[in-house]
């Protein structure tokens, strides 16, 4: 996809995972994030889509909003760097992407990828079934 960053798209994956978790979770597989942004390349083209103008507005002296980590196992993970800020953060990545590429972020393919889905009421929430099979227990009983 010409002018889609992969960096880009992998912030605003680590942006939404931090705030559809209400600011819980904060790291995120790059292979969930590579995965994510394969499924809004698909959904754009799916849209008719075939370039995106980057980023409208670079801002100067940009600081990362992640590092990137991994285990022993050699998985690498993005986590959001402990003082980021969140405003300037949504500003640079959701505010400044093409209308287009939110879009085709918030179906529910690409959402899968972090964990999240958009339920009935049109609204992004974690999906307590996710990867492998496997349920997560992402939220607690409220008779514990």
């Amino acid at each position: 996809m010409v002018g889609l960053y992969a960096e880009d798209v992998y912030c605003l994956g680590l942006l939404y995972v931090y705030e559809y978790s209400g600011g819980i979770e904060k790291m995120v597989k790059l292979e969930d994030l590579e995965k994510f942004y394969n499924e809004i390349v698909q959904n754009l083209e799916d849209m008719g889509v075939d370039s995106v103008s980057p980023r409208g507005y670079i801002y100067p002296f940009d600081e990362s909003v992640y590092f990137v980590s991994h285990d022993q196992d050699g998985n690498v993970f993005y986590i959001l760097n402990p003082g980021f800020n969140k405003n300037r953060a949504r500003a640079m990545y959701i505010g400044c992407l093409p209308a287009e590429v939110i879009v085709a972020s918030q179906k529910n393919n690409a959402l899968a990828n972090l964990g999240l889905i958009k339920n009935e009421e049109k609204k992004i929430v974690q999906n307590m079934e996710r990867n492998e099979g496997q349920v997560l227990k992402r939220t607690r009983d409220p008779e514990e």
